[in-house]
């Protein structure tokens, strides 16, 4: 999958990949948590609008790897 303008994008990691996951992707947040009393996962819908992302497939950001972030969808 490619990243292009306005897509949005969610993701899960702990509230400081969600703060890393908002910078590195200039977005905006919808947030859905994944609510239970011990978990310290967060499901967000943030709104793709860095350009530098448009246009660069998925698999080349390696945000598991680098920001502990796991994108789970794109949608258009």
């Amino acid at each position: 999958t490619t990243f292009s303008m306005g897509d949005i994008v969610v993701v899960v990691g702990d509230e400081k990949a969600m703060r890393e996951a908002k910078t590195l992707f200039g977005g905006k947040e919808a947030s859905i948590r994944l609510e239970q009393e011990t978990s310290e996962i967060v499901a967000e819908k943030i709104f793709l609008s860095k350009k530098m992302w448009a246009g660069i497939p998925y698999q080349e950001l390696h945000t598991l790897k680098k920001y502990n972030i796991a994108v789970t969808r794109i949608s258009r």
